[in-house]
């Protein structure tokens, strides 16, 4: 049982940074692969693309 704290301690490790590397990646991709403007990438992922056009 030693171990536990250890591999939840690395889990959560992992998990931060799957989810900061997708913040980073998805609008990367948008911007360099699909043409799109930093602002629009931004409203894309943000959910607000109406408000931009």
């Amino acid at each position: 049982m030693t171990g536990t704290p250890c591999f939840a301690a690395f889990a959560q490790f992992l998990a931060n940074g799957i989810m900061f590397g997708r913040q980073l990646a998805v609008p990367l991709f948008l911007i360099a692969g699909g043409g799109l403007s930093a602002a629009r990438a931004g409203a894309l992922v943000a959910g607000v693309c109406h408000a931009i056009q």
